[in-house]
C-alpha cells in the first residue's frame, strides 16, 4: 500500500459514477470512497502536466482539467486529451462552466471561451487601444450571477464583467469618478438578496455594486463621520440571519452594518472597557445557534457578541468565569447538543449549552491525550466526539471519564498529524494526515490507507 503522492491538494470535483477527483501539484488522483482505492494519473497516462490547477464538470459530465504549464486537458471516455496547445496560454487559474455549458478559462495571459459543442474557442485579451477590452490579461478569479454575466477578478485591475448577451467587456476600476469601484485589490465579493453585489477591498474600503444601473456605492473609511465604516481593509463579510452585514477589518475592529439606517456600528478595542471588543484586527466572523456573534481575533482570545445587550464577552486565558486554556484559537465546532468545541494550541475546551460551564481537556488532565496541540473537532452519528490532534493522533473523548482513547500510527494511521475529520453516509471517518487519506472504521477500529487500483 502506498499514500497519496501529494497532499497539496488544488481543486476538488465529484463525478456522476460517485468517484471524487482530487487536482494536486504532483497529478490527478481518482478516489472510489466506498472500497478505498486511488488511482494516480500523471503525464505517462496522457496529461500534458501533473501540476493541476482547477477541475470542473462540463453539462455532458466530462471533467476538464486546467494546468500549470500545459494548458487544459479533457477526460472523456477514459481517455485524456488536449484542449488547443498551442491556441490558449498553458498556465491555467480557474475553469468554470456557465449556464449555458461553455466554458471559461482564466490564465495568466488571458480569458477564454470554450463552446464544446462546436469546439469553438473565443480569446479575450487587453488591448490598449480599447477601453471595452479585457482590463489585465492576469487573471485570478471567475463568478456568474444570477443573470448569467461573468464577473472577472484580475490581478491589481480591479473586477470585469462581460454580460450575459455576449457584449464587451465592462472595466471597472478605480478612477476619481464618484461612482467608481474605490480600489482595484478585491477581497471579497458576496451578494445581498437583492442581487446586489457587496465587494471588500484592500485599502479602498467596501463597495456596493447595483446590477441593474451599473454603478457602484463606496463605503470609505472618513474619520470625520462616525456612521461610516471604520477601515478601509477589509478582510471577510458575512450577512446573519437578522440581515445586517458583518465587516472584518485590518485594525480597524468588527463593523455592523444595518441597511435599513445605512449606518455602520463601530465595534472597537477599548483597553477600559471589559466588554470591548478584545482586538481591533478581527480575522473571522460566526454566528451562532442563539444568534451569538463570535469572533475571532489575532492572539487575544475570543469575543462574544450579546445582539440584545450590545456587549461583548471577551474570554481568553485569564478570563473570568468562562476562560480559556490558550488564546491561539485553531477551530470552533458546534455539536449536536449546542455545545461549543474550542480547539486551541493548549488543549480543547468545551462550553456547554447554558453558555456557563467551560470545561479544559488538556494532557494534564485528560487520561492518554498525548498532545494537546488540537488541530479541529469533529462528531459522529452517535454523538462521540472525535479529536484531531498534532503528533498526538486520532481521539475519541469519553467528556464524563476525562479520558480518550488514542489511535496512532501503530494502529494503522499513516500519521499522528490529523489535520481533519469527516464522517461519510455509512459512518466512517475520513482522516486527512500529513501523510495522506484514510479510512477508519469506528465499529471495528480499523484504518484503510489508499492504494493503487
Amino acid at each position: 500500500m502506498r499514500s497519496l503522492p501529494s497532499l497539496e491538494v488544488r481543486s476538488l470535483v465529484e463525478d456522476p459514477e460517485g468517484y471524487v477527483w482530487m487536482g494536486t501539484s504532483k497529478g490527478l488522483i481518482r478516489i472510489h470512497p466506498q472500497n478505498g482505492t486511488f488511482h494516480w494519473f500523471t503525464k505517462k497516462d496522457g496529461l500534458t502536466d501533473d501540476f493541476i490547477t482547477s477541475l470542473a464538470k462540463d453539462k455532458d459530465k466530462n471533467l476538464w482539467i486546467g494546468t500549470k504549464y500545459g494548458g487544459v486537458n479533457l477526460y472523456r471516455q477514459r481517455h485524456f486529451s488536449a484542449l488547443l496547445p498551442a491556441k490558449i496560454d498553458p498556465n491555467i487559474r480557474k475553469i468554470m462552466p456557465d449556464k449555458r455549458g461553455k466554458l471559461w478559462i482564466a490564465s495568466l495571459e488571458g480569458l477564454y471561451r470554450y463552446d464544446p459543442d462546436v469546439q469553438q474557442l473565443q480569446t479575450y485579451r487587453h488591448d490598449p487601444e480599447n477601453r471595452k477590452s479585457l482590463s489585465q490579461n492576469s487573471i485570478y478569479s471567475l463568478f456568474e450571477d444570477t443573470n448569467g454575466s461573468i464577473w472577472v477578478g484580475t490581478y491589481y485591475r480591479g473586477v470585469d464583467i462581460i454580460y450575459s448577451s455576449l457584449t464587451p467587456f465592462t472595466i471597472y476600476q478605480n478612477h476619481p469618478s464618484t461612482r467608481s469601484l474605490s480600489n482595484d485589490v478585491i477581497s471579497y465579493i458576496t451578494a445581498d438578496n437583492r442581487s446586489q453585489l457587496w465587494i471588500g477591498t484592500e485599502g479602498g474600503g467596501l463597495n456596493t455594486f447595483n446590477t441593474a444601473k451599473g454603478s457602484f456605492q463606496a463605503f470609505k473609511h472618513q474619520p470625520s463621520d462616525p456612521y461610516n465604516i471604520s477601515s478601509n481593509l477589509i478582510k471577510s463579510i458575512h450577512w446573519d440571519k437578522r440581515g445586517i452585514l458583518w465587516v472584518c477589518t485590518h485594525l480597524g475592529g468588527l463593523n455592523a452594518y444595518h441597511p435599513q439606517s445605512q449606518r455602520f456600528e463601530h465595534f472597537r478595542h477599548d483597553p477600559s472597557n471589559p466588554h470591548s471588543l478584545a482586538s481591533d484586527n478581527v480575522i473571522a466572523v460566526a454566528e451562532d445557534a442563539k444568534g451569538n456573534i463570535w469572533v475571532g481575533t489575532d492572539r487575544n482570545g475570543i469575543s462574544v457578541f450579546d445582539p440584545h445587550t450590545g456587549l461583548f464577552q471577551s474570554i481568553h486565558t485569564h478570563s473570568s468565569p468562562l476562560k480559556i486554556s490558550a488564546n491561539g484559537i485553531r477551530s470552533f465546532f458546534l455539536d449536536s447538543k449546542k455545545n461549543l468545541w474550542i480547539a486551541t494550541g493548549a488543549g480543547l475546551n468545551r462550553l456547554d449549552s447554558t453558555g456557563k460551564k467551560m470545561t479544559w481537556f488538556t494532557s494534564e488532565n485528560t487520561l492518554n491525550l498525548k498532545s494537546q496541540d488540537i488541530n479541529c473537532v469533529s462528531e459522529d452519528a452517535q454523538g462521540q466526539i472525535w479529536i484531531g490532534t498534532y503528533y498526538g493522533g486520532l481521539c475519541r473523548l469519553n467528556p464524563d471519564e476525562k479520558s480518550v482513547t488514542t489511535f496512532t500510527e501503530k494502529d494503522g494511521l499513516p500519521n499522528d498529524n490529523v489535520l481533519g475529520i469527516l464522517e461519510d453516509r455509512q459512518h466512517y471517518l475520513w482522516l486527512s494526515t500529513e501523510n495522506g487519506l484514510c479510512r477508519f472504521n469506528p465499529s471495528q477500529q480499523t484504518f484503510k490507507t489508499y492504494h493503487d487500483e
